[in-house]
């Protein structure tokens, strides 16, 4: 009885403290592979990944105009800052979970922007098929494969179109207020100098899919 006692207080000391005599062994998760994909693609990605960037793109599209409507360009620069983050979780909460959106860019104000490594992957690689004038891909699907599980990522690119440019154009040209504003609001942030056209970021719709692939 004594023996088994002695035995117990050692395996407490053992797991339950941090001075153990050996220590626990961590298990690493195989690391996350990521490709694109043209060929192959479960249509439910597509659908899916299209309706929910066009939900937050008109949701964010239509507080915006009201936003600059209502008090210019402060009106957006106070929406980007205090609402659109917001507003794109929203768009998340309405699909349950069968979903997960995001926008991100390279050059970005809100940390929460800031795109991973998969992430910089896709927007360098939608910069470069417009390098010298190309013209952007409709949309990007790549295929992230973890321990034997699968999801995908559809990315819808986001250009800087002609209102986009009095907060995000060149700073030269921008009303002072307005710069000024910028600066204090993003102290470290990157995200002016844009010209029309030029690519803005991106909507990342995060999904698995419901389609096996012998369906594909």
């Amino acid at each position: 009885m004594k023996k088994s006692v002695i035995l117990a207080f050692i395996f407490m000391l053992m797991f339950g403290c941090g001075g153990s005599a050996e220590k626990a062994t961590t298990i690493q998760k195989p690391a996350a592979t990521a490709e694109f994909i043209t060929e192959g693609v479960p249509q439910e990605v597509i659908q899916k990944g299209n309706e929910a960037a066009n939900k937050l793109q008109t949701a964010l599209k239509t507080q915006l105009v009201a936003a600059i409507q209502e008090n210019g360009l402060k009106g957006a620069l106070d929406f980007c800052s205090e609402n659109a983050q917001k507003l794109t979780n929203e768009v998340n909460l309405s699909y349950q979970g069968t979903v997960s959106i995001k926008r991100t860019t390279l050059r970005f104000r809100n940390e929460q922007n800031k795109p991973d490594k998969f992430e910089e992957s896709a927007l360098q690689r939608i910069q470069k098929s417009m390098a010298d004038g190309g013209t952007p891909p409709d949309s990007l699907v790549q295929k992230i494969t973890q321990n034997g599980n699968v999801k995908y990522r559809y990315y819808k690119p986001l250009l800087v179109g002609v209102s986009c440019l009095g907060c995000h154009g060149d700073e030269k040209k921008m009303k002072p207020e307005v710069l000024e504003n910028i600066r204090r609001t993003y102290p470290n942030g990157t995200a002016t100098g844009y010209k029309k056209g030029d690519l803005r970021g991106v909507v990342r719709v995060e999904m698995q899919t419901t389609t096996s692939t012998s369906d594909i």
